[in-house]
This record gives C-alpha cells, structure tokens and sequence, in this order.
C-alpha cells in the first residue's frame, strides 16, 4: 500500500536536514521573513537558535495564520530547483510541492520524486487533454492539505532568471477554490529574492507576505461567477507576490537592472590585498574540493539553460561531499596524525564555500545588497 505523501518518513527526515543544511551552505546569508506560527519561530534559545545563527539563518514574524488553516505557498520562480529548496529550507516542518508532470515520465524518476513528497501537475502548454489529468491528483493534494501540511505551487508555471513577475497560471487559483468548499485555507505569497542566480554563494531573501483568506474572499465575491472569481484572486495574489520582491519593468528591463546594480552594489575595501592572501588557501580549497566543483563545473558547460547551473552546484555538493569526505578521512587516517586528520577534515567542510567565495571575490563581481 502507498504511503501517504504527507505523513512523516524517517528516511525522508534525515535526508532532508542534510538538504537543508547544504541549500543553506549555497548562500553566503540566506534571511527567512514568515508568518507567526508557519515558519521558523523569530526567537529561539539554546541549540536551535546557535545552529541558525552558524547557519546565517535570520528569522521574523509577520502576520499570523489562525490554527487548523490549510496553506498554499505561492512563490515566485526566478532560480529552478533553487527556489523550491529555499522554501523547503525555510522552515521544520514538512512541505509537500507540486512539479512540472513531464519530468514524471520515467517510472524511477516518478518513484524518487514521490519519495521526496512532489506531486505532477500539468501545465495548460502540456495540452488540454493531458491537464485534465490533474483531477489524479487532486485528492492527494486535498488530503495533504486536510492534514495541515502546505502545498507549495509555483503560480508562474515556468521559471524565469529576472527581478520580476510573470503572469500567473490559473492552476493556484482552481487548487484554492476547490480547497475552500471543504476546509478553511489561505493562499501565502511568498518572494524569494537572489543577489545573483548564476553564480554560486550569492545572498538570498525569502520574504512570507499577508496571507490571503480564500474563504472571506469569496464570501465578498459570492455574487460572481467561479472564472471571475478566480481572476480576482490571481490579481490579488499577484498584487501580494509583487510587494515582495524586486518587481523591474519589463519593458526597460535591461537599463533598470543596470540602474538598480549601482545603487545596491557594495564596495569591497582591501579587496585586491584579501585576494591575493587569500590564494594560497584557494589553491588549498581547489584542490580539496576538486570532485565536487570540477564535476559541477563540467556539467554546467552542457546546460542551454544557464539558470540551472547553481542548482547544479548545489546537487554535486549535496551527493559528492559524503564521498569526498570518506576519502580525505581515510587519506588523513593513513598518512597524518589524529589531530592533522581532524584538521584536513574540517578544511574540506569549508573548500566548497570557499573557492566559489574566492572566485566571486576575485572576479569584482558587484557585492549586492539585497
């Protein structure tokens, strides 16, 4: 019998805090701004609160959401498989997201993708015929609502590497339309902004807006038809998603980006002096975390789509660092002392970060405030 896609995996939970930990590791500071009583509580003592503050995790309450309320999570998609990791990181408990269908085609894929608590939904490009399929899935999706687990969609559809917000598909709005004839629910805005989505080890802002009562709202438009109704609620969300983030405009996007970049870049004093002290460890960071960032690097050359490329290094950390581990412990145990191994271990826990911190450093790349 298949397990409920929502119910708690002792598996899925530990690999899950070693998923957290490595997209928290991606960012230089990676700052979480929720709702009261969804996210991460804004203040915490003991172990909890040193292990976010070594994260560079910073926690604050907004708005709250009454108990016993189902939550759509409802971000904006500028960085891929990025976004949905900062989401999942950005709080304990679990999450379950919904997917592009497509990438559920090899049955293993389907298996993993189900295990990691993501379900398919179709898109309108995908064809009519292929999305009524998801009426499949809809139960699932009421089910782990019902139980107080969100579901995160990504109202866009498709991902988009700019400082703005695409139109918004229909799909979050049927989902909570459906939901709120059977359960109270809110739909929660979410704005996830990057200092940059194409190099690694930038900063990130995850920012939880007001959340939006599907129930009064459609109580206040009961006179309308379910399209108009519908409609309101995607400007309205879209309206909340744009206070979120940095919203340029389209039609000038280029000069506003560019206009934007010299009032947030930073100036980095004693940059060439800390690069060049800086070398000797890098050449040290190269070469202990040449597996991960060589095969990362490689595959990145073969993507078109070069907004997947952080995600990438991301996912070479994440499965080549448990190996790499094991082979300078070893290496350690063999030829170095028991303190210098504990020495070399801790060097490699830090070369990922530090060679993509040095590269960025080096290349004068626009230090971002965000």
């Amino acid at each position: 019998m298949r397990k409920d896609i929502w119910a708690n995996d002792t598996l899925y939970g530990l690999l899950r805090r070693y998923a957290d930990l490595c997209t928290r590791r991606s960012y230089r500071r990676l700052k979480v701004t929720g709702c009261k009583s969804f996210n991460r509580p804004d203040t915490k003592t003991g172990p909890a609160a040193i292990h976010e503050a070594a994260a560079g995790v910073i926690s604050e309450s907004a708005a709250a959401i009454p108990q016993g309320t189902a939550v759509i999570i409802a971000p904006n998609h500028s960085n891929t498989l990025m976004d949905a990791l900062v989401v999942l990181s950005s709080r304990r408990a679990p999450t379950v997201f919904g997917a592009r269908a497509d990438i559920f085609n090899n049955p293993a894929a389907a298996k993993v993708l189900r295990f990691l608590k993501i379900l398919p939904m179709v898109r309108l490009r995908d064809g009519l015929r292929n999305v009524a399929r998801n009426r499949d899935v809809m139960p699932e999706i009421m089910d782990t609502l019902a139980h107080g687990v969100p579901f995160c969609l990504f109202p866009e559809g498709t991902h988009r590497a700019m400082h703005s917000l695409q139109p918004l598909r229909k799909g979050v709005a049927r989902l909570a339309v459906e939901a709120a004839a059977s359960m109270p629910v809110v739909i929660l805005p979410a704005g996830i902004e990057y200092s940059d989505y194409f190099h690694y080890r930038g900063d990130c802002n995850i920012t939880f807006g007001k959340p939006i009562d599907v129930n009064a709202f459609l109580e206040a438009n009961s006179t309308l038809a379910v399209a108009q109704q519908q409609k309101l609620l995607l400007d309205r969300l879209s309206s909340e998603m744009k206070k979120l983030i940095l919203c340029l405009p389209e039609e000038n996007y280029d000069a506003a980006y560019s206009e934007w970049l010299k009032s947030h870049s930073r100036r980095l004093p004693l940059r060439l002096p800390a690069v060049v002290l800086g070398f000797p460890l890098f050449v040290v960071a190269s070469l202990l975390s040449l597996p991960l960032w060589l095969t990362a690097e490689l595959l990145i050359g073969k993507l078109k789509d070069k907004a997947f490329g952080n995600s990438v290094r991301m996912l070479c950390r994440m499965l080549i660092s448990p190996f790499s581990f094991i082979f300078w412990a070893v290496a350690g145990a063999v030829f170095l002392p028991w303190w210098g191994t504990l020495i070399l271990l801790a060097a490699f826990c830090f070369s990922y970060d530090f060679f993509y911190d040095w590269l960025n450093l080096a290349s004068g790349r626009p230090n971002l405030k965000i």
